[in-house]
């Protein structure tokens, strides 16, 4: 099959919900980027406010008769692949830690004392590193508090409904790849998306959810790629091509939709697909739907055997081959969508180990060097608007207990931090890991001067000795700022950081900004 990979980055927080969230005051949001719903913002490009007509060959080849496949969008590995759902045949004991090695069930359970085990799969992620460890991705979640009011202008009590959105967080970027056995089909579809397009997709995008930008992978020049990939594998086998494995080992790499050709119900096995009974099953059903917009109702909901299953076959050469067909273009219904996508003997080790877990956010794409400066000069700048509101914060919270401290004492504190704020000093502050200009003045303050910084407390604290720590020690500052539970704003591969050079800077204004707030409430009385 022919390949067309799009990469979804995330310019807003995107809620496409799920069934199954519980409380009806909340929307719970995917995991991960549903074909349909890529599918869909394609159709309404197409359309461009027409209304749809199946009559036209172009239309219904690229979005109706399953000639193109539109599969989820998965988030990245480090390395820029498109990661997979985790598999739930691996299993680690309960007392592990996560960084422990994990055992693939589907191999045969282990000979071990653990009395308890417990399952990895779920909503994480994985892909295989160049050194055969495994990487786990968790996409980032956002949680939104909303509020519901008959008249926005005039809350009243009583009329109001508190409701939560928990949707992915934007800053992420997600893999979607586009199928088809006509390269000219995928040619038509990249058209439709240029690069850098932005999609609405999913909910609440009036209140400014879901929206995504449209993006393609580049050449070392940085120019777009826009050949199609041909014979593209949705992953590898790590299994040689001569070796004749033991056991067939299928792993559903989307949601599987079978129904049963008697009854037409829904099965919870794939023996409405293969003949063989499976060995070993580790699988789990969940309810999935849907909604047309169209017709702005809900789509009839069914029951799926969920990503990650996995079920183990004995090794026959009929079935092989029909799995092997089965792989290039998926199982059961609503392929299109990307539903019915499997792997087969992807995993092929009874042990898994697992690569360091890694704190940039997962879904980054790498940058060229030319963008560099750039992404740098935004991440800084997002940076700093979340440290001015840390600082504002700090500065309110820490209450100064002046005890006959005189506004001249805390003027000249002033004074001194805004000298050290100039350039050619933060950067001899960096170098030296102290603020040399203000531990000088404190070193050297008379013994009035002293006595009064002394007396007054910042907390339990003496001020003097608050502010010769945090002279002598300027990353201090983040710890009181709470800057180390920021989340560190991105783009692509560039991540900001809390560098010395911040600390000096914000050392300095917390200083200032606490004296001048000191001053205000003492002119004040």
């Amino acid at each position: 099959m022919n390949a067309l990979t799009v990469y979804l980055h995330l310019r807003s927080a995107l809620l496409i919900t799920q069934l199954g969230g519980g409380d009806p005051n909340s929307g719970v949001g995917c995991r991960y980027v549903p074909g349909s719903t890529l599918r869909g913002a394609l159709i309404a490009r197409y359309l461009d406010g027409k209304a749809a007509d199946a009559a036209d060959p172009t239309f219904r080849r690229l979005f109706l008769d399953g000639a193109v496949c539109f599969l989820n969008g998965y988030p990245l590995a480090r390395d820029g692949q498109r990661t997979v759902p985790l598999p739930f045949s691996w299993q680690q004991p309960k007392d592990a830690k996560k960084s422990d090695p994990a055992h693939d069930w589907a191999w045969g359970k282990p000979v071990s004392s653990a009395k308890a085990w417990k399952g990895l799969g779920g909503e994480t992620f994985c892909a295989v590193t160049a050194s055969g460890k495994v990487e786990r991705v968790t996409p980032e979640m956002k949680i939104n508090i909303h509020i519901a009011r008959e008249d926005r202008q005039r809350p009243t009590s009583g009329l109001a409904t508190v409701f939560r959105y928990d949707a992915l967080a934007e800053g992420q970027t997600f893999a979607a790849v586009i199928l088809a056995e006509d390269a000219q089909d995928l040619a038509k579809i990249q058209a439709l998306l240029p690069d850098q397009t932005v999609l609405a997709m999913g909910r609440s995008r009036s209140a400014s959810y879901g929206w995504v930008e449209v993006r393609y992978p580049r050449d070392q020049a940085g120019q777009v790629r826009t050949a199609v990939e041909p014979n593209w594998q949705e992953v590898a086998s790590p299994l040689p091509a001569s070796a004749l494995p033991s056991s067939l080992v299928v792993t559903l790499l989307s949601d599987v939709l079978v129904q049963d050709p008697q009854t037409g119900a829904q099965r919870a096995d794939l023996g409405a697909v293969l003949v063989d009974e499976p060995t070993e099953c580790f699988a789990r059903l969940h309810t999935v739907g849907g909604f047309n917009r169209k017709w702005n109702l809900p789509m009839p909901q069914t029951e799926a055997i969920a990503a990650g299953s996995v079920f183990v076959y004995p090794y026959s050469q009929p079935l092989a081959e029909q799995l092997d067909k089965l792989v290039e273009r998926g199982i059961g219904n609503r392929r299109a969508e990307g539903f019915g996508r499997i792997a087969v003997n992807w995993q092929a080790s009874a042990m898994i180990e697992f690569a360091e877990a890694v704190k940039a956010r997962p879904g980054s794409m790498p940058l060229v060097s030319e963008s560099q400066p750039l992404a740098r000069q935004m991440v800084t700048r997002m940076l700093r608007a979340e440290l001015d509101r840390a600082l504002i914060q700090a500065i309110n919270d820490h209450e100064l207990d002046r005890r006959g401290l005189r506004n001249a004492q805390l003027s000249r504190l002033r004074v001194v931090a805004r000298q050290a704020l100039e350039p050619d000093k933060v950067r001899a502050a960096v170098g030296t890991k102290q603020i040399t200009g203000l531990v000088s003045f404190l070193s050297n303050l008379k013994e009035a001067a002293r006595h009064q910084l002394q007396r007054a407390r910042l907390g339990s604290k003496p001020l003097f000795d608050w502010l010769m720590e945090l002279a002598t020690n300027p990353d201090g500052v983040w710890v009181i700022m709470q800057a180390n539970v920021l989340r560190l704003p991105a783009v692509g591969n560039v991540r900001a950081e809390l560098t010395t050079a911040l600390a000096v800077e914000y050392t300095l204004r917390l200083m200032d900004g606490m004296a001048k707030l000191a001053t205000r409430e003492e002119t004040h009385e």
